[in-house]
């Protein structure tokens, strides 16, 4: 081989060698991009699911702070020897119902609160000596029951609410 050959030879190496150097940074310029917007969205949407469980948590508190004093105020009226004894608790529930209560209640509960209103109107058309009629009371079983599974932490952070846990001994 003539040197003409031979540098031509090394010339076209140097050409193929710079030619993949080339090809190769292309490719990790490409892979870093799209590896930081995989990082970017990734982050994005880690960010966006923390703010959506604190806006569950705040409502979550917002709610227990107002239909557990709604549910007791049920649950004292119902245990009530008689319409006369239930009065304060009576005031204390329409109080919460057509003030907080009827700001937040959706759904279930909103119609849960309802159901036992409208027995409680019935209650209150009655002599100031009768004990709570079992409609009342079935109301307010189910009013408990709708406003527990509306504070079901499970539902905000997975990280359950059993009433009745199993202890290990």
């Amino acid at each position: 081989m003539s040197e003409e050959a031979t540098s031509q030879n090394k010339k076209n190496r140097s050409e193929q060698w710079d030619f993949i150097y080339k090809v190769l940074t292309t490719i990790g310029v490409i892979v870093g991009a799209v590896w930081g917007l995989m990082q970017y969205f990734e982050t994005k949407n880690s960010e966006l699911e923390e703010k959506k469980r604190n806006y569950e948590m705040a409502r979550f508190r917002e709610r227990k702070e107002t239909l557990y004093p709604l549910c007791n105020a049920a649950a004292d009226i119902v245990t009530s020897k008689s319409l006369k004894d239930a009065q304060k608790a009576i005031k204390s529930f329409a109080t919460l119902y057509y003030g907080e209560v009827n700001i937040i209640a959706e759904g279930e509960v909103a119609e849960a609160i309802k159901t036992f209103a409208d027995e409680l109107i019935d209650y209150q058309n009655q002599e100031q000596d009768t004990p709570p009629p079992f409609d009342l009371i079935l109301q307010s079983g189910n009013l408990g029951t709708v406003c527990k599974k509306v504070l079901n932490l499970e539902n905000i952070y997975g990280m359950g609410s059993n009433p009745n846990p199993v202890r290990k001994k």
